[in-house]
């Protein structure tokens, strides 16, 4: 069903300042697209000896195949020349078979489990390209296929049109977040201050001013069936992590009641912040939960709002992270952050912020809704 299987090069050639992209890693491999912002460059020299035998063409399809197995894209027009590296396997189907359809098979839970059966599941992980040769796949009549696939096509592309909505307004608030509290827009009269020239009338404050800082609890033994696997939310720094979103909406993982009580357990709505690995990342909960060690929270928050707070913690992000870096394993604990300093506005521009990010914020979550239950269709 393939006019070609082919990977990348194993022979990484030299890197230039300017040439020919070229891929080296699987997070470069989206689902759908191809991520060319972290791309290397080669020279067309290098670029013609890797090809002798054959290019990189419009509708191949690209799957990872070595380390982070299982993600899929597919090449576009525009995307053409570029190159890539052995971890990438690409696919080339006959006419018998319909690179959409291609594409939506490799993304299935079927093909998924064959993956995960017959992949080579040692330290890094790996799908050799004879195992993926020897993979069966359902055919359907080439007319039939272009129909599913059509319909796959247009949920998918009314996922993107919402993710591109949510993208722009979170980028919308964070620019008004910016203007008004960190640069300080349209602001004539300022008084000094140890962090720098402030608004008059504002004032230099710590979180710690307008609530307890706490940090989450994890049962031990981690895999207790006394604690684990239970109907209870357990809320943890992967289920976050690379997620574009601002709430949380479900979990990998559950605790039971006794889990719970050696945990910390929030209402929904309670904003968290990642406090090891990825520091600094705010998000809401849209379930009653129990969050683990690597999380932070905000008790008896008063005068300020959780609003203000994630979108603060949004432009605090890169400074933590170089706060903590250099350690083994990054970490911020609940003094950090319940000491970080601010410039604190008037009361009347905390709540007109509230006002404009709350709607903002409500429209991102009904439009994560709708993600959420195109995804559940279309898988």
């Amino acid at each position: 069903m393939l006019t070609l299987l082919k990977d990348g090069s194993h022979n990484p050639p030299k890197r230039v300042s300017t040439g020919i992209p070229f891929i080296a890693g699987a997070t470069e491999i989206k689902y759908f697209d191809i991520d060319f912002s972290k791309a290397t460059h080669i020279t067309k020299e290098d670029y013609d000896e890797i090809h002798k035998k054959f290019e990189v063409e419009k509708d191949d399809i690209l799957l990872t195949i070595v380390g982070t197995v299982g993600n899929v894209a597919i090449v576009k027009e525009e995307y053409l020349p570029f190159s890539l590296q052995r971890n990438i396997a690409i696919l080339r189907p006959n006419k018998e078979l319909h690179y959409s359809y291609l594409f939506y098979w490799l993304t299935s839970s079927f093909f998924k489990n064959i993956l995960y059966q017959r992949g080579n599941r040692t330290a890094q992980p790996r799908f050799y390209l004879r195992e993926l040769a020897n993979t069966p796949i359902i055919i359907q009549p080439l007319e039939i296929q272009k129909k599913n696939t059509n319909f796959l096509l247009s949920i998918d592309q009314k996922i993107r049109n919402l993710q591109n909505q949510n993208r722009i307004l979170e980028q919308m608030a964070q620019a008004i977040f910016k203007s008004w509290f960190v640069d300080f827009d349209g602001v004539t009269d300022f008084d000094d201050s140890e962090l720098g020239k402030i608004p008059k009338g504002w004032n230099v404050k710590q979180i710690k001013d307008f609530c307890k800082v706490r940090r989450g609890a994890s049962p031990r033994p981690v895999g207790d069936p006394k604690y684990f696997g239970g109907d209870i939310p357990w809320i943890k720094i992967a289920d976050v992590s690379k997620s574009p979103s601002p709430y949380l909406f479900s979990t990998k993982e559950t605790v039971t009641e006794e889990g719970a009580k050696k945990s910390v357990h929030l209402p929904k709505n309670s904003l968290i912040i990642s406090n090891s690995g990825t520091v600094g990342k705010p998000i809401f909960l849209t379930r009653d939960g129990c969050i683990h060690d690597g999380w932070l929270y905000f008790e008896n928050l008063i005068e300020m709002s959780q609003e203000f707070l994630y979108f603060y913690f949004l432009t605090l992000t890169a400074h933590l992270n170089l706060m903590v870096d250099g350690t083994v394993q990054k970490n911020l604990n609940t003094t950090i952050v319940a000491e970080i300093k601010f410039v604190c506005p008037e009361k009347k521009y905390f709540g007109s912020f509230l006002k404009i990010s709350q709607i903002i914020l409500k429209t991102i979550k009904e439009n994560q809704i709708k993600i959420n239950t195109l995804t559940s269709i279309r898988n």
